[in-house]
């Protein structure tokens, strides 16, 4: 384990002895150091590195939690650079057998990152990870293309494939019948 970080690998240690870890740094059952944030990583890197770990060294149960706290992370206060900034750690895991956050990470950007894109500052943050990380912007352009348009069903639930029954012109306003994926 040589080419691993040392606080990431004392948290996968952590969990193969608790099966739980946390997010900061000395906070483990056998140390009485000091509580402090893991300072140089975000929530989100740490989860995904742990991830990566629980991949690289066959740990399901550990890939199992860090996409559960990973995804606890970003919905609770969701930071659009702290988002972006953990996206190369989840796709560049050096074994990929795992691709449960990879997919978590395409569909979370397709359900809440769009409306922060706006923001110049974020947009340069996101163009730079699209150019870093192609599999990124492709995952999600896919996302796209199998099911165009999502919404909120109350039979169903919250983010379900929807038909487009009906569209309207942008320039004159005026509707047309949508039938299967053609709209012509």
């Amino acid at each position: 384990m040589t080419d691993e970080s040392i606080p990431i690998v004392k948290k996968m240690v952590d969990f193969l002895y608790t099966g739980d870890y946390s997010e900061l740094i000395g906070d483990s059952p056998t140390n009485d150091s000091p509580k402090v944030p893991l300072a140089s990583i975000s929530a989100l890197q740490l989860h995904a590195q742990l991830f990566a770990l629980g991949d690289k060294y066959c740990i399901p149960e550990l890939c199992d939690a860090a996409t559960e706290k990973y995804l606890n992370s970003a919905r609770g206060q969701f930071d659009p650079f702290e988002y972006l900034d953990s996206i190369p750690n989840v796709f560049f895991s050096p074994s990929c057998h795992n691709e449960g956050l990879k997919e978590l990470a395409i569909r979370f950007s397709r359900d809440n990152l769009r409306p922060y894109l706006q923001e110049t500052s974020i947009r340069a943050k996101y163009d730079s990870i699209a150019a870093q990380v192609p599999d990124f912007v492709k995952g999600l352009l896919d996302t796209y293309f199998d099911t165009p348009l999502l919404g909120d069903c109350t039979n169903c639930g919250r983010g379900k494939p929807m038909l487009a029954l009906q569209a309207k012109c942008k320039n004159c306003g005026r509707g047309t019948q949508c039938y299967g994926s053609k709209m012509w």
